[in-house]
């Protein structure tokens, strides 16, 4: 079997600051709200941890960049960015969260991009954003590691 070498894996990793420090701020907030009022430790516990599968499952563990599509994979299943018209980069500044996670082992859900209007943000990092615009779906913002490599290639 031949591989076709227009196929190209673009890395796309947390940063230090989603790795270690919210998560451990969420933990330390539990047990700490645990010796106050242990109903509110539970009720915290729940969130945060159906805020962490939720971004585990949600968010691209690879992006697959091929001669016409981008291939978004991911726990629950891939999404396919096809007929793709412009790639950019933005900043996470920018963006105003309107529904979702917002920085617990990444980011997703829905925002608004000034200047541009609603998109879908399924990125593991706030830093190398790219917005894809399809002419055929709504658009995606991701992270990559080198955001070139996704936009030049």
């Amino acid at each position: 079997m031949r591989l076709d070498k227009r196929i190209k894996i673009i890395p796309s990793s947390y940063d230090r600051k989603q790795v270690w420090i919210l998560p451990l701020a969420f933990v330390v907030l539990t047990v700490i709200s645990f010796y106050i009022d242990t109903a509110l430790s539970i009720s915290l516990s729940i969130v945060f941890s159906i805020a962490v599968f939720s971004s585990i499952l949600l968010i691209p563990f690879r992006v697959v960049k091929d001669s016409n599509s981008i291939v978004l994979k991911r726990i629950l299943g891939e999404v396919r960015i096809t007929e793709i018209e412009r790639l950019e980069k933005v900043d996470f500044s920018d963006l105003r969260r309107k529904f979702g996670i917002g920085g617990l082992l990444g980011f997703y859900g829905y925002y608004h991009l000034q200047g541009w209007g609603n998109v879908k943000l399924m990125a593991k990092s706030s830093i190398n954003l790219v917005l894809i615009i399809s002419s055929i779906s709504d658009p995606i913002i991701i992270s990559v590691d080198d955001v070139n490599e996704l936009v030049d290639s």
